[in-house]
């Protein structure tokens, strides 16, 4: 019967890391969703500053 003569290991210097294209994604996704957060933003503010004013005017001619 044979015995192990030693431990395997693997040498590597740098942690599991994620593929480029799959690094380039993440920041573009996030990137892209940072930015529909300040369109969303925005659109809610108009909301709250123009079209409330408008639901309550009555005109005085009507």
């Amino acid at each position: 019967m044979r015995e192990a003569t030693g431990t395997a290991r693997v040498d590597n210097a740098t942690g599991p890391q994620l593929a480029d294209t799959v690094t380039r994604d993440y920041f573009t996704l996030r990137e892209r969703l940072m930015t529909m957060q300040k369109q969303l933003e925005g659109a809610q503010d108009y909301i709250r500053t123009q079209c409330t004013k408008q639901a309550f005017y009555y005109p005085e001619d009507v």
